[in-house]
């Protein structure tokens, strides 16, 4: 089911990209937790509000995903993802652009010190957020 949602997201069309999120977001135990964090890998489906939704749901989780988001590695997710977009995973195409599809090393990093210091400062988000 995690997979499935997640594809939804990667292939980025109409409401599924949402729904996708919804159905991992929502999910609280380990496996869904190291799935949500490692959601971050991605570029392609998670820009302006998927984006925002995917910050609110790592920052609702607070200090139960904070040790999943400590033991992240951001080149390894790279990796990772470039490994499935080579694979063509999620019906990806040669026609696509990496780094379109995956988000840069650096990004993932900055991405994971934002969150974990969300986390830490108790900030939350808004209904209009989501």
């Amino acid at each position: 089911m995690l997979e499935f949602a997640e594809h939804a997201i990667v292939q980025g069309k109409g409401a599924e990209p949402e729904l996708g999120l919804d159905v991992i977001g929502e999910g609280n135990g380990p496996q869904s937790l190291q799935f949500l964090t490692e959601l971050v890998r991605w570029q392609r489906g998670m820009d302006a509000g998927q984006g925002e939704s995917y910050t609110c749901y790592l920052l609702s989780k607070g200090n139960a995903i904070l040790p999943y988001l400590e033991q992240m590695d951001p080149a390894a997710l790279r990796q990772k993802c470039v490994a499935e977009f080579n694979g063509r995973k999620y019906g990806l195409k040669s026609s696509d652009n990496v780094d379109y599809i995956c988000r840069s090393e650096k990004n993932i990093r900055l991405k994971k010190a934002d969150i974990i210091a969300g986390i830490r400062d108790g900030i939350v988000c808004n209904n209009e957020d989501w």
